[in-house]
């Protein structure tokens, strides 16, 4: 009679495990899903005029990279990595709009607005808002991504329930 209840109870305590990781990955799922949300709700806001007054540094130096061909970010007020991610974006952001016909060529892309301010790195509007875009969308997975990766640290750490409640405050 103990062997068997000692079965059932082992049996029910798998499951309820089981049932708790379930749980876990679905709220995971869901935190991050709201996250992605949140994110891209508003990616497109103020285009063509970029919000934020460090956008242009980065995603103009992209832009001149992609017309120029030369691979030396000319100002480094970020370092050269989120503008070479800039420059993937950007770059994909450029062959679908190729693609549809919203541009002939990269001349055409990158070229500047006439409200452009005269400093080629900091401008009032942008004749690219589909680069700006594509950043802005690029560095929204990232954030995501980095909410799952903090879950995976706290977690490597058996605080299982501590990392969903903190993905979810920096959600």
């Amino acid at each position: 009679m103990s062997e068997w209840r000692d079965r059932v109870v082992q049996s029910w305590l798998a499951f309820s495990t089981r049932r708790a990781e379930l749980l876990r990955a679905a709220l995971l799922i869901a935190i991050l899903g709201v996250a992605m949300g949140l994110r891209l709700a508003r990616v497109g806001y103020g285009l063509p005029y970029p919000v934020w007054w460090d956008e242009p540094l980065v995603v103009n130096s992209a832009l001149r990279i992609m017309r120029t061909g030369d691979w030396r970010p000319m100002t480094f007020a970020y370092g050269s990595f989120p503008i070479y991610l800039s420059v993937f974006a950007s770059s994909l952001a450029f062959v679908r709009d190729s693609a549809h016909g919203v541009v002939a060529s990269l001349a055409d892309y990158t070229a500047p607005s006439i409200f452009n301010v005269p400093d080629p790195v900091i401008a009032m509007t942008t004749g690219a808002p589909s680069a700006f875009l594509a950043s802005r969308a690029l560095l929204s997975l990232i954030g995501v991504a980095t909410l799952l990766l903090v879950y995976v640290m706290v977690r490597l750490f058996g605080f299982r329930t501590s990392g969903l409640l903190g993905v979810a405050v920096v959600a």
